[in-house]
């Protein structure tokens, strides 16, 4: 999964996440935990 929302960084970084999260508990909820964390830590990275 890539996520390229480089040139408006403030503007998308929430939505981005909040996107990855539902998507996540869409997707099931083993993998949610670590899934939220992988998504959370990548949103970081790209906004500092």
């Amino acid at each position: 999964m890539r996520i390229t929302y480089r040139s408006e960084n403030s503007k998308s970084g929430t939505p981005i996440i909040a996107t990855g999260l539902r998507q996540l508990s869409l997707r099931g909820y083993g993998n949610r935990r670590y899934g939220v964390t992988a998504i959370v830590a990548t949103g970081l990275r790209q906004s500092s």
